[in-house]
């Protein structure tokens, strides 16, 4: 085996190790985009095997694919605060209301469908847009300038929105619902 050969194995043993999904630095273009779409996926599904929390499910989906939009973003060039603020809409509101089933009840069941649409959308313009010739390793969301601080905090404000919705699941229950006249 040559040595070009052993060095693309090397490096594609790389990105496929689960550090390169839970670094913020570097890049991914749009099959390992997919791969860490897939792999979020595949956690979610095997956690809920488990009957491990939802909320703890979507707190580690929610952390890889942070990585993975803010990634996708360094490879085709932008910054991608948008896109990282719709990805950080769609965590919340599932982070939020999934795990007390209020994500299909009333108006929050066409919130919810539109939620789910839209990251549909997110990913997969993510992974289709092609990669930039001109991509930038330093490029990254205001946001993200401090990764880990900007996760903690939306792990501190998911937590107190769980903590208000489960104390006002009652009448957020009958706001919702459609009264019959």
């Amino acid at each position: 085996m040559s040595d070009t050969n052993i060095q693309h194995i090397r490096n594609r043993t790389k990105e496929l190790s689960l550090r390169y999904f839970f670094s913020f630095k570097g890049f991914i273009d749009g099959s390992q985009f997919f791969s860490a779409t897939a792999i979020s996926s595949v956690v979610d599904s095997v956690l809920k095997k488990f009957d491990v929390s939802l909320i703890i499910i979507n707190f580690i989906y929610g952390y890889i694919m942070l990585i993975a939009f803010q990634k996708r973003c360094r490879d085709i060039n932008i910054k991608g605060t948008l896109i990282i603020i719709l990805a950080t809409i769609c965590f919340f509101f599932t982070t939020i209301f999934e795990p007390f089933g209020l994500d299909d009840i009333g108006i929050l069941d066409t919130i919810s469908k539109i939620v789910f649409h839209l990251y549909t959308l997110l990913v997969l313009l993510m992974f289709f847009y092609p990669t930039s010739p001109n991509r930038n390793a330093d490029l990254h969301s205001p946001l993200l300038r401090y990764p880990y601080v900007y996760v903690l905090v939306c792990i501190f404000l998911a937590l107190w929105g769980i903590d208000w919705v489960s104390s006002h699941q009652n009448e957020i229950i009958q706001a919702v619902t459609p009264q019959q006249g």
